[in-house]
């Protein structure tokens, strides 16, 4: 359920710039209803985002540098979305109830489905797009300074937003670890995390 809920999270939060436009064109064209569900998106998305950022990792996710890919280019996932959204928000014929319900109805079909898209609200908030093994990892370290972290620790301290979406959240010291039937490729380890 906590993974539903990141994901549905990460998809109402992932367009903060949007509602932002359609908050302004909403309060021009005076739909009190659609005026409101921006600001409640708006203001879920700020929650939700204050709540990421100070929540504690919740998993450690072993990998090596070489598995590390930068994510370039437009994601075409993202803008098929956001047209969805906008359509959704403007739509003049669909009240306000069937509006919400529709997007929680889309969100949960595509953690279902593990669809990956880049959010561009984290890499507005200086969160860099990483792939490792087909999972997207944002993290706030650049490509050297991760690449060099991997090279040392071998692993990262994440939040999982989805089976294959994570954010790196680097808060503790890891003093020391205990392996058990350890192999290159398929490590099965159990760390000791500490402040």
């Amino acid at each position: 359920m906590k993974k539903t809920f990141n994901y549905i999270s990460y998809c109402i939060y992932s367009f903060i710039p949007l509602y932002f436009v359609l908050l302004i064109y909403t309060i021009i064209k005076q739909d009190l209803l659609d005026t409101i569900l921006c600001l409640v998106l708006i203001l879920y998305s700020i929650f939700s985002l204050l709540l990421l950022m100070t929540s504690r990792p919740s998993d450690i996710f072993v990998c090596s540098n070489k598995e590390l890919k930068k994510q370039r280019g437009i994601d075409y996932g993202y803008l098929i979305l956001m047209i969805i959204m906008t359509f959704l928000i403007i739509n003049e014929k669909l009240y306000f109830s069937f509006k919400l319900t529709f997007l929680l109805i889309i969100f949960f079909i595509l953690f279902k489905i593990l669809f990956k898209y880049k959010n561009y609200s984290l890499t507005l908030l200086g969160y860099k797009m990483y792939f490792i093994r087909d999972k997207i990892i944002y993290s706030k370290k650049n490509e050297e300074e991760l690449n060099k972290f991997l090279k040392e620790k071998k692993f990262l301290q994440i939040i999982k937003i989805s089976d294959n979406i994570f954010l790196e959240i680097d808060k503790y010291g890891m003093t020391k670890y205990y392996c058990k039937d350890c192999y290159y490729n398929g490590c099965s380890c159990s760390y000791g995390i500490f402040d």
